[in-house]
């Protein structure tokens, strides 16, 4: 269940949110007639809601049973032709260095999960204005914007005891007994709450998944993660595994995007799936729908990885604007080009059977590398072990996806998508480089790429990236460097929005020094 979610943060500042649209969606709102959706839409209520005690009197959940690592489904192969001619936008230089950050402090460690020892550990954090949250797979914790310990760490599902339990409830709850990681934490600045969620289901003692397949969401009830929360259960299929999901804010939703994975056919990848919940019901703590499309007849198993779009800012889109996903494509599995592909999912709460989710539209990009020599030193089965690290059999690429977050800003005059994506740069096989894009739009223009670039000017890997734009228009993008002589760390680099395009032009600068592989 890899999720390298690395919210960037404390890098850029706050600014306006992005709105997205494509083709017949204009600055001024919704302008044509919705188009054909890939899939029908699915229309269900929360199985369960209700308001919790404030966290801070919710006895602590801690783990219980013992395990190593957590099943990983996988994404279909892609065929690896061996060397590719050099990446045509690489970077091979920085000159200058972002400044130092302001404030590093010590988060959960894989530790706090004792007797657990999870693999991958799935770590995700977002700021407040007065507080940071973070999940490390199965457990969360609070932190003030010094970096001081305020609650936990405990287990996630601490957020679900006591769920929902009253007449005709069942007596424990999916979301209450369940704590199977693939969490999500996510200030939304439109609201000033909070967001946590992770998946569920009935599971087994090696923690497979066994259907059905549920989204467990809490919303804080004010910006005071301790306080009390708006706790929902959803069902999302009896037999597809929503693995992988990650939400995007919007003004109308909580959109969020999954790889699926059907039970009935030994977890074989089904398709990407696509969902919608019912925002303005839970930030209020009342019954709330969610709206669920499987894409398994339409697109299948060549695309997935997708990511929906997160607003920046406190902009608004327009009204009726669609939420963009947004996957990378490599031409080496079946697509004409290397490409990013665009899709629209616009939802309807007066009508949920109108909502639909459409696309492709395909941007050329230059052309990447997305597949790895990879082996299986650590000896889990599966060829992954991409990125060399010292002291260590390796680390994964995970390159076959966008990396978390797909970010949104409206800027005043245009729309920017930043999205990033770990590639081969080719000038030896298997040397990792951030590829970065900003896309943008206009009230007389779709979506483009404006710039696009791979950061990679040394002999260091760097991977699993995280981008974002401040209201200026400035850029950063936090990182994991390796090589074989250096342990894993975390670095970013930047750029100013008058830099040369598809340059990060403020260079790098070291966020944490690895001391152990």
């Amino acid at each position: 269940m890899r999720s390298p979610r690395r919210r960037l943060v404390g890098l850029v500042a706050a600014g306006s949110v992005a709105f997205l649209a494509l083709g017949g969606f204009a600055t001024t709102g919704w302008v044509a007639a919705a188009p054909k959706s890939l899939a029908p839409p699915v229309v269900r209520s929360a199985d369960l809601f209700d308001i919790s005690r404030p966290l801070s009197e919710l006895p602590p959940v801690k783990p219980t049973i013992g395990r190593e690592g957590i099943f990983e489904p996988e994404l279909p192969d892609r065929p690896d032709l061996g060397p590719q001619p050099a990446d045509r936008v690489r970077q091979t230089s920085a000159p200058a260095a972002m400044p130092a950050p302001n404030l590093t402090f010590e988060g959960q460690r894989d530790a706090d999960n004792f007797p657990f020892l999870v693999e991958p550990p799935d770590p995700n954090i977002d700021v407040g204005p007065n507080h940071i949250v973070q999940l490390v797979n199965i457990t969360m914790a609070v932190y003030d914007k010094s970096g001081a310990i305020l609650y936990g760490p405990a287990n996630i599902n601490t957020l679900w005891q006591d769920f929902g339990v009253g007449s005709g409830d069942p007596a424990t709850p999916v979301c209450a007994a369940s704590n199977i990681g693939d969490p999500i934490v996510q200030y939304d600045q439109l609201a000033d709450r909070w967001l946590v969620s992770q998946f569920a289901f009935g599971g087994a003692v090696a923690f497979q998944p066994v259907g059905p397949y549920y989204e467990c969401i809490a919303i804080s009830r004010t910006g005071d993660p301790l306080g009390a929360w708006n706790r929902y259960e959803f069902l999302i299929s009896p037999t597809l595994f929503d693995d992988y999901p990650h939400f995007g804010v919007w003004p109308d939703a909580y959109y969020m995007s999954i790889n699926q994975f059907d039970e009935a056919q030994a977890f074989e990848y089904a398709a990407p799936g696509a969902l919608a919940f019912e925002r303005e019901k839970m930030l209020a703590g009342q019954p709330a729908r969610m709206v669920y499309l499987d894409l398994s007849s339409s697109l299948g198993p060549r695309f997935g990885g997708q990511l929906p779009a997160d607003l920046d800012g406190t902009a608004l889109p327009p009204a009726g604007a669609p939420n963009i996903y947004a996957e990378a494509d490599d031409d080496v599995s079946g697509f004409a080009s290397d490409r990013l592909d665009l899709f629209r999912f616009h939802v309807d709460w007066a009508d949920p059977t109108r909502s639909t989710y459409s696309g492709p539209t395909a941007l050329a990009v230059s052309p990447f590398d997305s597949v790895f020599p990879c082996t299986d030193a650590d000896g889990d089965g599966v060829p992954r072990n991409c990125i060399p690290e010292k002291d260590g059999p390796g680390l994964d690429s995970i390159s076959d996806r966008v990396m978390y977050r797909l970010a949104y800003r409206n800027i005043g005059g245009h729309e920017t998508l930043l999205a990033n994506h770990t590639v081969d740069v080719n000038d030896t096989e298997g040397h990792a480089g951030i590829r970065w894009y900003e896309l943008r739009q206009t009230s007389s223009s779709s979506w483009s790429i404006f710039q696009q670039g791979t950061f990679a000017p040394d002999a260091k890997h760097r991977w699993m990236g995280s981008i974002a734009m401040d209201k200026a228009g400035d850029i950063a993008v936090g990182y994991s460097t390796s090589s074989a002589t250096t342990y894993p760390s975390i670095a970013y680099a930047g750029r100013l929005a008058t830099d040369s395009l598809g340059v990060l032009g403020r260079g790098e600068a070291s966020m944490f020094v690895g001391t152990g592989s």
